[in-house]
């Protein structure tokens, strides 16, 4: 009987005997991986977990950052435009049929010159909107994790040390505590350039991070 493995089945139907007891071929044994033979995992760089371990979703670029609070901003562009139709209109009021005193240096009330009734109701409208938007957006939003502008971008505001929404007194705090990262020359905005948590001085004080992601609970 042939033993090679490639020529035609032996007659009866019988599969073509290998080798030696009758054994297929070993062609290789396939590579062992690292430890226990598990596979490498190509997306952790080897010795370098992160500051935050294994299973911390990857921190948030500052290109990321920067996008998601200047969409934040354009959300309140139609408060900002009625505030400023609002004192147009009130300066104009204001300003109506006076003249120059050039003794004073300063200019005299006109006959017509009063208060425009329209332009101050858009003022406390537009006012009211900036205040209402923020505590919304920035506070109650921010706090679950997601500002408009983060859920745009796809990242997350979360404590350090819980990896959970910090809530809306703290996302308030927060905001308050951006005022570090304007002095001095507000480095503080761009400290997360070369931070190895990316976090601005704001961050720091609150203990936060950006993530890329959505909240660990899920979109709301």
């Amino acid at each position: 009987m042939s033993n090679n493995p490639y020529g035609p089945p032996p007659p009866g139907g019988q599969p073509p005997q290998y080798g030696v007891g009758g054994q297929p071929p070993q062609y290789g044994q396939p590579p062992q991986y690292g430890v226990g033979g598990q596979p490498p995992s190509y997306g952790q760089m080897p010795g370098h977990p992160g500051p935050y371990g294994a299973g911390m979703p990857p921190l948030a670029n500052w290109g990321q950052r920067v996008g998601a609070y200047l969409i934040d901003q354009l959300v309140l562009v139609p408060a900002w435009i009625a505030l400023l139709v609002g004192y147009a209109l009130v300066a104009n009021e204001a300003f109506e049929g006076s003249t120059y005193n050039a003794t004073t240096g300063e200019y005299d009330p006109g006959a017509e010159a009063g208060v425009s009734a329209i332009g101050l109701i858009l003022l406390l409208v537009g006012f009211a909107l900036t205040v209402a938007i923020q505590i919304w957006n920035r506070c109650y939003k921010g706090g679950q994790g997601q500002t408009i502008g983060k859920k745009a971008l796809g990242i997350t505001l979360l404590g350090e040390a819980t990896r959970q929404p910090i809530g809306g007194m703290s996302a308030f705090i927060r905001d308050i505590a951006h005022f570090l990262d304007s002095f001095p020359c507000y480095i503080g905005f761009l400290w997360p350039l070369w931070d190895d948590k990316r976090q601005t001085f704001s961050d720091k004080v609150m203990s936060t991070i950006v993530v890329q992601g959505t909240p660990p609970t899920g979109p709301r």
